[in-house]
């Protein structure tokens, strides 16, 4: 079996025993019972425990079992000097210290960054990893001894060695993070996957959050169209739920994918002529679709183009005299269909129908934040931004294939 206990920062504080059997001792229960013979009690050579109420983690199953041996233990005893007063009697101001320098002084905290950050990087058999493992096992003890190992300029310096770099599962934003190869990496980016699903399954299905609004998508004359967009997405949301139900997608983005994401009839290969099927019902939906798009263009450029309304492709190009009507409108769709909760099943296609003046609307706010930056910079910013995206996504699925060591094959 394994036996341990928190906190385990050396390695010598996971421990592989082997459990025996006595009849005599079959009625305890969630309990530990160790050997009284050997070079060193077992809880000494589990983080240094003394046997106080410690609470033990045994695991037996195969699985976890190392097969190494055991790691030479650290020694918890404390090297440090217990500092004593024995020139008088302890007053009220000895304990009053005491406690403030405790409250004021524990750097335990920081000492388990700097462990796991080294840990990561080195290992945990490290040379520095091994000595500020040591370093937190007196920090414990400074309560008793009075003695901290380390003084704050020191742990400063420990921090500078690592530089700006932590690994991603550290979640701090004011460092530079890099994806973790370690089990903890890898369990850390599995519940960032895993995480819009389980807020889905948390949520009772008769609540409905609004979406997190783009500020940079906001237009400053938008709510002049707050009433007439609400009246357009009324007539989007019934034609398109109608064209759900008939061809049987689960939602308005499988429709325009033309992919049915919830079917488990996809999880495995189609026949010939299940995919010839799946085609035709994509194709008459996809037509019923086009069909609404050009209605509901139609109806968003009716009040905000001064250009003849019979000609649809002219109210289609921005003028001058119309742009900021067109984005405004564009922005409030956008904010209202995003933030209307008064349905279970959420539609949120119908703003990027007008993708090109969210676009616009977009790049419009990033140069009023960057006036004071020169033109080519905002060029540039402007150009890069898509790529950015764009890399950081295939960052992602490139670093779910490692970490689930899916087989590749190139044909």
């Amino acid at each position: 079996v394994v036996v341990t206990k928190n906190p385990c920062h050396h390695p010598g504080d996971v421990r592989v025993f082997k459990a025996v059997d006595v009849p005599e001792l079959r009625h305890l229960k969630d309990v530990i019972v160790f050997p009284q013979r050997g070079k060193r009690p077992h809880p000494n050579e589990i983080s240094g425990s003394d046997l106080d109420g410690d609470e033990y983690a045994v695991i037996w199953h195969p699985a976890f079992i190392p097969q190494t041996p055991n790691d030479i233990p650290y020694d918890y005893d404390s090297h440090i000097p217990m500092k004593r007063i024995t020139d008088r009697p302890i007053n009220r101001l000895d304990i009053q210290s005491t406690v403030l320098d405790i409250s004021e002084q524990s750097c335990v905290g920081k000492l388990c960054s700097l462990h796991l950050a080294n840990m990561d990087l080195y290992g945990v058999a490290h040379p520095k990893t091994l000595a500020i493992a040591g370093y937190i096992a007196e920090e414990l003890d400074a309560p008793k001894t009075g003695q901290h190992p380390l003084a704050p300029k020191q742990i400063m310096e420990l921090q500078a060695e690592l530089g700006n770099e932590r690994p991603d599962y550290f979640d701090k934003s004011y460092y530079k993070s890099y994806p973790s190869k370690h089990v903890l990496g890898q369990l850390y980016r599995s519940c960032l996957r895993f995480e819009p699903n389980w807020i889905a399954v948390q949520t009772p299905p008769t609540t409905v959050y609004a979406s997190p609004i783009d500020q940079l998508l906001i237009h400053d004359l938008h709510t002049e169209h707050t009433s007439s967009v609400q009246e357009l997405a009324r007539i989007y949301r019934e034609a398109i739920m109608d064209i759900m139900y008939v061809y049987r997608y689960s939602s308005d983005v499988d429709l325009l994918c033309r992919y049915d994401s919830t079917s488990s009839k996809y999880n495995a290969p189609l026949t010939k002529q299940q995919t010839e099927s799946t085609c035709l019902v994509a194709d008459s939906a996809q037509v019923e679709f086009k069909q609404l798009m050009h209605r509901i263009r139609r109806l968003f450029y009716e009040d905000v183009s001064t250009c003849d309304k019979s000609n649809l492709r002219r109210c289609y190009r921005t003028c001058t005299q119309c742009a900021d009507r067109k984005m405004a409108k564009a922005s409030a769709l956008y904010i209202f269909c995003y933030t209307d909760v008064s349905h279970a099943r959420r539609i949120l296609s119908l703003p990027w129908l007008f993708a090109p003046l969210l676009i616009e609307t977009r790049k419009l706010n990033i140069k009023k934040q960057t006036k004071l930056f020169s033109p080519a910079y905002v060029a540039q910013m402007l150009e890069i931004q898509p790529y950015r995206i764009i890399g950081q996504a295939l960052q992602q699925a490139v670093q779910y294939l490692i970490d689930t060591n899916v087989p590749l094959h190139f044909h």
